[in-house]
């Protein structure tokens, strides 16, 4: 993440189109520091996981995404816990609300992977 956020700033200040754009989004500082906020939050969600990360969205009926899925290696203890954390800080529905992480920390092997 450090790198990718440095990356950004080098193009940005190498990009007039691009800081255009950028000071548009960014027109508070409300706006950044939202954006400082999720990234922290990022940050933080990476130091559990391994260097590979793969993510999935298929569609639904009507086309629309469902949420993503996620898939990464557990390189560190606590991510449930941290997952949980992060969620109830969020504000959300009560009927929206359901625990959703879950932290493998083995690789498991798909019961129909190698039948052809």
């Amino acid at each position: 993440m450090t790198e990718t956020n440095r990356l950004f700033h080098e193009q940005l200040e190498q990009s007039a189109v691009l800081r255009q754009w950028w000071s548009e989004k960014m027109k508070t500082p409300e706006s950044q520091a939202k954006l400082d906020d999720a990234l922290n939050r990022i940050r933080a969600l990476s130091d559990y996981l391994g260097q590979r990360l793969s993510s999935r969205s298929c569609p639904i009926a009507g086309g629309r995404p469902k949420s993503p899925l996620v898939m990464a290696e557990v390189n560190r203890p606590g991510l449930r816990a941290f997952l949980e954390g992060q969620i109830a800080k969020v504000s959300w529905s009560p009927a929206a609300r359901r625990p959703c992480a879950s932290s493998m920390t083995r690789r498991t092997r798909h019961p129909r992977a190698g039948k052809g």
